[in-house]
């Protein structure tokens, strides 16, 4: 199985992010989790290079951020698929091996929330 991107972009949420991480890292299916630290100030961007694979660190807005964590996603990686995660959600562990396989059985499906 091909590593998914699952990417994201965060700034201060030193309440979430530890336990978002963790629940990425605790995925079924294979992935490689990029982060953009929107230069975070309460000790969010010490916890993201603990558990990312890919850390940018460039000042955004979350919505900028979002796009540069995609358009890094996209030139880097040969996948038929991308996640897109909020710094504030626990996903269950077989969130991605499902997603993919509801996008496997539905060719017309473009998008998965």
């Amino acid at each position: 199985m091909r590593k998914i991107p699952i990417c994201m972009t965060v700034k201060n949420d030193i309440k979430n992010i530890r336990r978002c991480l963790e629940s990425i890292k605790a995925q079924t299916h294979p992935n490689i989790l990029i982060v953009n630290d929107a230069f975070s100030s309460d000790g969010t961007f010490q916890i993201v290079k603990r558990y990312a694979d890919i850390v940018l660190r460039k000042k955004t807005t979350i919505a900028e951020g979002r796009n540069l964590v995609l358009d890094y996603a996209l030139k880097n990686f040969r996948t038929k698929y991308i996640g897109m995660v909020n710094s504030d959600v626990i996903l269950p562990k077989d969130w991605l091996k499902k997603a993919v396989r509801i996008m496997e059985e539905n060719k017309k499906c473009g998008a998965l929330g």
